[in-house]
């Protein structure tokens, strides 16, 4: 098992080489930062009572990772296959 972010750019074959650096950079930053910015808002909403507090700060942070890891990386890794790729 890889234990650090890469993972999601690591190629199933030994052979095929893992996408640049910068690359990852970007994809990751295109999930992370409309996660991190849309979650808190919307949890905001429904949770009003929770605003400021360290549960509704683990409750985002706990959505936005479940969003990353489950929802956004693998459909965009896919999205991006073919530019991923281009070395």
């Amino acid at each position: 098992m890889r234990t650090e972010s890469a993972f999601w750019f690591t190629p199933p074959a030994a052979n095929v080489r893992q996408p640049l650096r910068w690359k990852q950079f970007l994809i990751t930053l295109l999930v992370i930062f409309p996660s991190t910015n849309l979650v808190p808002w919307l949890t905001g909403m429904f949770l009003p009572s929770l605003r400021g507090s360290l549960l509704l700060h683990l409750i985002n942070d706990a959505c936005v990772v479940a969003l990353v890891v489950w929802f956004w990386m693998p459909i965009v890794t896919r999205l991006f296959a073919g530019w991923l790729k281009k070395n």
